[in-house]
């Protein structure tokens, strides 16, 4: 009975190499399922960026089951930290669902406090947060501001959606005012303590609402490729863009 615990010879990590890279493949399998998205259409997340070619794509190969995520662990190790985070709820709403002019959007949270509806986006982050907000997650709150006021509100998953349909046309009547907020979220691994931040956004003006509008109906009628910082980072089509757009003689 006490052989049970002699001190037994370890075995070598070849033995069960099959094993160890089964289980990883299955982490990472799971990670990719938990990370799916069941979205068709054109999303404002698609639009942010400013490139109508690139929110075309995007939203073409989603309602053709093609995957658009980062299939490196480390980068869905991100995403899912950042998915578990949205789904721990600020809001009196939380997971709005919006429509307004062939575009949906899903809003993390919405408050209401002071007289103020407060639309509230979620963003974790991998290092202290920005000084200022980043330009695109501004636009992305704009507009789900925007939305809130030209269309309409789907579903919520959390909160009484006719109340939020009451107070959004108590602001269009100039009753009550609205903000938008993005909630900065260090989830980087290699501190101890989150740090977070709250940015303010203003809503959205005349202009951009024309700027957006333009950017929705080109992106569905005739998608042109624009330049930004985007391309050269994340963008997943910039060298069908080089060959399509003729970039690459430019060079």
């Amino acid at each position: 009975m006490l052989g049970l615990f002699k001190r037994r010879r370890k075995k070598s990590a070849e033995d069960y190499s099959h094993i160890v890279d089964y289980i990883r493949m299955r982490h990472i399998g799971s990670l990719v399922k938990y990370l799916e998205e069941h979205r068709e259409g054109l999303h404002v997340t698609d639009l942010i960026y400013g490139c109508s070619k690139y929110a075309n794509w995007i939203a073409n190969a989603r309602s053709s089951g093609v995957y658009t995520r980062n299939i490196e662990e480390n980068g869905l190790l991100k995403l899912a930290i950042g998915k578990l985070l949205h789904e721990i709820h600020v809001g009196e709403w939380s997971n709005i669902k919006i429509e307004f002019d062939g575009v949906y959007g899903e809003i993390d949270d919405i408050i209401f406090r002071d007289g103020t509806l407060i639309v509230i986006d979620k963003k974790t982050t991998h290092d202290k947060p920005p000084k200022e907000a980043h330009d695109h997650y501004v636009i992305q709150v704009k507009a789900y501001m925007l939305g809130l006021k030209r269309g309409n509100i789907i579903s919520c998953e959390r909160g009484d959606v006719e109340k939020l349909r009451r107070l959004v046309n108590m602001w269009l009547d100039n009753k009550i005012s609205m903000l938008g907020a993005i909630l900065y979220i260090d989830a980087s691994r290699s501190t101890v303590t989150m740090i977070s931040e709250v940015k303010i956004v203003e809503p959205p003006n005349s202009e951009f609402e024309k700027q957006f509008i333009a950017l929705i109906e080109e992106t569905l009628k005739r998608p042109k490729a624009r330049p930004s910082w985007f391309c050269y980072k994340y963008c997943p089509i910039m060298n069908k863009c080089y060959v399509e757009e003729g970039w690459a003689d430019e060079v």
